[in-house]
C-alpha cells in the first residue's frame, strides 16, 4: 500500500518539475529573443533587461551570450552617461558585475566610466582588478599605467627607499616592543607592522583605508611568512612611535611658489585682469576659518624651480607639547616679498632616535609650504612677522602678522592699503595652482595674442574675397580649454580692438568659452565687462552656424598631452567651416634619454637589497609608471605652434 500510494506523488512532482523547466525555458528564449529585436532597433535600455532576466534564469548561457550582453550593457551605458542617469549607469554595472564577476572587459569599462566622473582611485581599483584577471588585457593596462599614481601615491616609493628613516622606525619600534608593549597598532598599513612582528610583538593591527594598499599589504605579509590575520588588544598603557615632534618654520620669497597662488600679472595678452578683484589658490591659510580643508602644499625646497631666498632664520614654530604651545615672532634680515612660510619637523622616535625632514636633509619627505596670498607682503630688514600657531580640523595652520620697524611707514603703508581697498572690487574668485600658475603666463598669452590676430586677420581676407557685401559675416571662435582660460576673451578683444593698423573690424569676432564652472563663467564676465565688451560675448552662435576657429588646450601646464586629444581634434575639425582652423595647429613632441637617480627613486623601489629584511620592493613595484631596468629614462617635452 505504501509503494502504490508513494508513486503517483513521484510522478506529480516530476510532471510539476518538467513543466517549471518548460515555462522557464519558454521565458528565457522570449527574452533572449526580445534582447535581439531591442538591439536591432537601438532599444539598449530594454534589451539589458531582457538580458539580465535570461542570464539570471539559465546561468548556462553566460558563455553564448557573453558578447552580446557586454555589447548591450556599453551602449546603454553610454546613453545613460549622456543622460546625466549615472546611478543608474552604475546599478547596471553592478547588475551585470553579479553575473560576471571575473569579466575583465566590464570591470575594465566600468572603470572608465568612473575615471570619466573623477571617481579616481575608485577606477583605478577596478583597471587594477581587470588586470589581474588578464594579466596581457592592453586596455586595463593602459588605462592602470594612467593611474597607477592614485592607487599608490609616488612617496611611498621614495620612503621605503629611505634605508635612514626605515633603520631609526625599526629601532624605536623594537625598542618599545622590548620595553614591554607587545600589541602594536600602525596607523596606515606600512612596515611598521613587520618590524613590530619581528621584534616579537604578540598581537599587531594595522588601520587602512585604502583598499588597495590593505590588498598589497596582505600580499606582502603572505611573502613573508606574517599571513596570520592581527586582531586588536586595546591596552590600558603604552607608547606612541614618534613620541614627540619640533616643527621648525621659515619666511621665504620665491617666484615659483608666488606665480601658483596669487595673481601677479596685472595684464594678459591685451587684457585687463583688474576687473575680476582678487584670485587666489585653494592653498590658504585662515585661522579662524571653518573651513576644513589642506591649509599648505608640499614642495622640496631644495629642488624649488628658480630657488628661493630666505628672509629669516629657521624658527621653532611648535614643540608637540599640547599643554604648553608657544607663539613665536622672528626678524626680517634680508628685505623682500614673503611668498611663502615653508614648515619641516624633527621627530623624535624615542628618547635616542630622531628625523630631521628639514630642506638639506637627505629624506623622502618635502616640506609644507603654506602660501602668502596677500599682495601687500613687502617686507624690509628690521621688519617683524607674528606667527599665529594652532591646530584645527587635524591641520597645523600657521597666520603671520608683519610688524614694520618704522612706525611712520606702518601708518602711510595702512593709509595707503585702505585708499587701494576702495578700487578693488569686492568679489574674489579661487582657481586651482595649476590655472593660477597658467594665468600668470604672460609669455603664453602674449603668443597667443600674435598668433590668433594673425589668424583672425587671414579670416577676415579670406571672408572679403568670398563675400560681396560690405558687412561681413562675424569670426565665430570656441575656447574648449579645460579648467579656467581668457582664451576666448583675447580673441574677442581682437575683434573689439582699435590698434592703428584696424586690420580686424570692431565687432567682427564673437568668441565663446565652453567653461561650465559657475564661478569661471562669473569671472569671465567681469573680465568681459572690465575690458570694454558688453557683447554677447559668452552666448553660443545659431545652431545652424559652424565654427570660425576652435582653441583646443593640448598640453597640461605639468608638461602632458591632454588625454584623448586626437578624439577632441577628430570632434572639432567636424564643427569648423570651410576654411576654419584648429588652434594650436600642430604640437611637435620632442624626447632624449637622460640618466637620473632621483627620478628613478620616485619611480621604483630601487635595487635587489631586501626592505629592513622583508621582500616587498616586488609588491610595490607593480605600481610604478614607468621602466625601473636601468639608469635611462626616457623624457619628453612639446612644441606647441599655434599658427
Amino acid at each position: 500500500f505504501l509503494e502504490c500510494t508513494t508513486r503517483p506523488k513521484r510522478t506529480r512532482r516530476h510532471r510539476r518539475v518538467q513543466r517549471e523547466d518548460a515555462a522557464r525555458n519558454e521565458l528565457v528564449s522570449r527574452s533572449l529573443e526580445s534582447a535581439q529585436q531591442c538591439l536591432f532597433s537601438q532599444d539598449y535600455g530594454t534589451a539589458f533587461v531582457h538580458y539580465l532576466l535570461a542570464l539570471n534564469l539559465a546561468p548556462a548561457l553566460k558563455d553564448f551570450a557573453n558578447e552580446s550582453f557586454r555589447f548591450t550593457l556599453f551602449k546603454w551605458a553610454d546613453e545613460l552617461d549622456s543622460l546625466g542617469r549615472i546611478q543608474d549607469l552604475f546599478d547596471c554595472y553592478e547588475q551585470a558585475l553579479e553575473l560576471f564577476p571575473v569579466d575583465e572587459v566590464i570591470v575594465n569599462s566600468m572603470g572608465e566610466h568612473l575615471f570619466r566622473m573623477g571617481f579616481r582611485n575608485e577606477a583605478a581599483g577596478h583597471f587594477y582588478k581587470a588586470l589581474k584577471l588578464r594579466p596581457d588585457f592592453p586596455e586595463a593596462k593602459e588605462n592602470f599605467y594612467r593611474v597607477a599614481n592614485w592607487l599608490v601615491e609616488r612617496w611611498h616609493f621614495l620612503m621605503l627607499s629611505d634605508h635612514g628613516r626605515n633603520h631609526k622606525y625599526q629601532l624605536a619600534i623594537k625598542k618599545a616592543v622590548e620595553g614591554g608593549c607587545s600589541s602594536v597598532l600602525d596607523i596606515g598599513t606600512g612596515t611598521g607592522i613587520m618590524c613590530a612582528k619581528m621584534a616579537g610583538a604578540a598581537e599587531v593591527y594595522a588601520c587602512e583605508l585604502s583598499k588597495t594598499m590593505y590588498e598589497l599589504a596582505c600580499e606582502v605579509l603572505s611573502a613573508n611568512g606574517m599571513a596570520d590575520k592581527p586582531l586588536p588588544n586595546p591596552s590600558q598603557t603604552g607608547r606612541v612611535i614618534p613620541a614627540g615632534a619640533t616643527v621648525f618654520g621659515d619666511a621665504v620669497q620665491s617666484r615659483e611658489i608666488r606665480r601658483h597662488h596669487r595673481l601677479c600679472a596685472s595684464s594678459v595678452g591685451g587684457l585687463d585682469l583688474s576687473a575680476v578683484g582678487q584670485i587666489y589658490s585653494p592653498v590658504r591659510c585662515l585661522a579662524d576659518t571653518e573651513d576644513s580643508t589642506e591649509p599648505y602644499t608640499t614642495e622640496r625646497l631644495s629642488r624649488l624651480h628658480g630657488g628661493y631666498i630666505q628672509l629669516t632664520q629657521p624658527f621653532t614654530a611648535l614643540d608637540i607639547d599640547f599643554n604648553n604651545v608657544q607663539v613665536p615672532n622672528y626678524r626680517i634680515e634680508p628685505s623682500g616679498v614673503l611668498d611663502a612660510r615653508p614648515v619641516w619637523f624633527q621627530l623624535h622616535l624615542d628618547q635616542v632616535n630622531h628625523l630631521s625632514t628639514g630642506p638639506q636633509e637627505d629624506t623622502c619627505w618635502e616640506q609644507a609650504i603654506y602660501p602668502i596670498h596677500s599682495p601687500f607682503n613687502t617686507v624690509k630688514c628690521g621688519d617683524e612677522i607674528l606667527v599665529e600657531v594652532s591646530c584645527k580640523d587635524s591641520y597645523l595652520r600657521l597666520c603671520c602678522t608683519i610688524l614694520t620697524a618704522n612706525p611712520e611707514a606702518e601708518l602711510c603703508s595702512a593709509l595707503a592699503g585702505l585708499q587701494t581697498n576702495q578700487e578693488i572690487p569686492s568679489c574674489a574668485f579661487m582657481l586651482e595652482s595649476s590655472e593660477m600658475a597658467l594665468l600668470n603666463n604672460t609669455v603664453y598669452h602674449n603668443s597667443f595674442q600674435k598668433a590668433m590676430s594673425k589668424l583672425l586677420v587671414s579670416l577676415k581676407s579670406t571672408r572679403r574675397s568670398q563675400q560681396s557685401d560690405t558687412e561681413l559675416d562675424p569670426i565665430y571662435v570656441l575656447d574648449v580649454s579645460e579648467g579656467f582660460s581668457v582664451l576666448s576673451l583675447m580673441a574677442a578683444q581682437l575683434g573689439f580692438d582699435s590698434s592703428e593698423d584696424k586690420q580686424i573690424s570692431p565687432g567682427l569676432v564673437q568668441a565663446y568659452s565652453s567653461v561650465e564652472k559657475e564661478h569661471h563663467q562669473t569671472m569671465l564676465r567681469l573680465l568681459a565687462k572690465g575690458n570694454g565688451d558688453d557683447s554677447v560675448l559668452l552666448q553660443r552662435p545659431a545652431t545652424e552656424k559652424l565654427w570660425s576657429a576652435i582653441i583646443l588646450d593640448c598640453i597640461e601646464t605639468c608638461g602632458l598631452i591632454r588625454q584623448k586629444l586626437m578624439e577632441k581634434a577628430t570632434l572639432a575639425r567636424c564643427l569648423l567651416e570651410d576654411g576654419g582652423h584648429i588652434f594650436p595647429e600642430r604640437i611637435v613632441i620632442h624626447g632624449m634619454l637622460v640618466e637620473s637617480d632621483t627620478l628613478l627613486r620616485e619611480s621604483a623601489v630601487q635595487g635587489t637589497e631586501l626592505t629592513l629584511g622583508f621582500n616587498i620592493a616586488p609588491f610595490v613595484n607593480q605600481f610604478t609608471v614607468c621602466s625601473s631596468a636601468g639608469l635611462s629614462i626616457l623624457t619628453g617635452w612639446g612644441g606647441v605652434h599655434l599658427y
